[in-house]
């Protein structure tokens, strides 16, 4: 099939050759599962998948390959779309940006490719163990090239978690501005039971967790978990408590988790998929959507009722099946996203910083950047050590963006 009709632009820097598709179904999937780190479910091709068929955000997806002597050396999976400063920022600060657009149009704004996905935090880029820095410098200026010939102001590449990579050090070479982005939180499972991990939480956080299961169980709350197709029959209601939960978010949502959704990681990923759902009186009164993916659990998206949820205080008990299940099937760690720090912190979840890395096609402006692109600030002072002896745990001071996974935790106390 001719390039042009599959929907693919090419560009060549050197010796490497950039391709660009629209669709999945455009892309080599064997030569990106040969460079990829196959533990890494933002970079498998059927995730990729599912994200584009989600419905979730108005963008365009993108798909990147770089190749060298016919050889693929390096994927990225991202997404274009309009950012603006005015929806991250109070009232005051939005009456001060429409007053400048009237002068300066567009002012704070930007059409920007993320390399990311709109779905999950972590990176969706692959680099085979072969590419030297050089290399690493011509898919940058690629990438920059793109998005000069597509009118594209900004790139933005994230989510830097652990250490700094040799990719880091290119983009900062580059003209990108590091910045901190919200905090991922993460749960090594290290107990053989669920017993264990209540009887190596502190006095407090343990009787906090059998309390809060003995109001799920007085409330009448009926518990099931699905990971077959019949977990779909309630996406309705899905999507109408999700609805709840973002109409409360103190975040501005750009992203909307309808049936299409949960239609699209079904259809993409079968049963790595799992639904956890809560009946009250047979009317379904939250459930938790997460991901199993090579022993490791990505919880995606919650929604509930917030009465009856307050009533069985839900929420927390959503994470306390989380971990059991966790447990009980092996699974080595769970990662729980962005948001409800000091309640995830006291059931036991590691905090840590996140970054990510901005480039803007005009230099007098690059300083500036950072300000549509401000991550909403957290309170990190108020997260806790939940085990005895402050053990499995590293909370993010909010200060330095390098923490690493495997440092120890400081004796700290609360």
């Amino acid at each position: 099939m001719d390039i042009s009709a599959r929907g693919i632009s090419m560009n060549e820097s050197g010796n490497i050759e950039m391709r660009v598709a629209r669709r999945s179904e455009e892309i080599d999937w064997s030569c990106w599962e040969s460079i990829r780190d196959k533990k890494n479910l933002l970079t498998d091709p059927s995730y990729l998948k599912a994200v584009e068929e989600s419905g979730v955000i108005e963008c365009e997806y993108k798909y990147f390959e770089f190749y060298e002597r016919g050889q693929l050396i390096c994927s990225m999976f991202g997404y274009v779309i309009i950012n603006d400063a005015a929806l991250f920022y109070g009232e005051t600060f939005k009456k001060i940006i429409s007053a400048v657009r009237r002068i300066i149009p567009g002012f704070l704004t930007a059409k920007t490719l993320e390399i990311g996905t709109p779905v999950s935090v972590g990176i969706t880029v692959s680099i085979s163990p072969q590419v030297n820095r050089e290399q690493i410098f011509s898919i940058i200026e690629l990438l920059k090239r793109y998005s000069r010939q597509n009118q594209i102001k900004a790139i933005l590449i994230r989510d830097f978690r652990e250490g700094k990579t040799s990719l880091e050090s290119v983009l900062s070479k580059s003209g990108f501005k590091c910045i901190p982005n919200l905090a991922d939180s993460l749960l090594k499972i290290e107990w053989g039971s669920f017993e264990e991990y209540l009887a190596s939480l502190k006095s407090r956080y343990r009787q906090h967790a059998r309390m809060r299961m003995r109001k799920k169980e007085t409330a009448g709350i009926r518990t099931a978990l699905l990971n077959s197709r019949d977990g779909l029959i309630n996406a309705e209601d899905y999507a109408r408590l999700f609805r709840n939960v973002a109409d409360r978010s103190e975040e501005y949502e750009r992203e909307f988790i309808g049936e299409q959704y949960h239609t699209a990681m079904f259809d993409n990923l079968k049963d790595h998929n799992y639904w956890l759902q809560y009946f009250k009186d047979d009317e379904l009164a939250a459930f938790a959507h997460f991901i199993v993916y090579k022993e490791n659990m990505i919880i995606q998206y919650v929604g509930m009722d917030y009465e009856i949820s307050r009533e069985a205080l839900l929420y927390f008990n959503s994470f306390y099946d989380q971990i059991k299940f966790a447990i009980d099937n092996g699974i080595k760690s769970i990662e729980a996203g962005i948001t409800t720090y000091r309640t995830k912190s006291e059931l036991g979840f590691s905090i840590y910083p996140q970054r990510m890395y901005v480039w803007y096609n005009n230099p007098l402006l690059r300083p500036f950047i950072g300000l549509v692109f401000k991550a909403t600030e957290h309170r990190l002072d108020d997260c806790h050590y939940a085990f005895k002896d402050n053990r499995h745990q590293y909370l993010w001071d909010g200060r330095d963006m390098y923490a690493c996974c495997d440092e120890k935790t400081p004796d700290q106390k609360e």
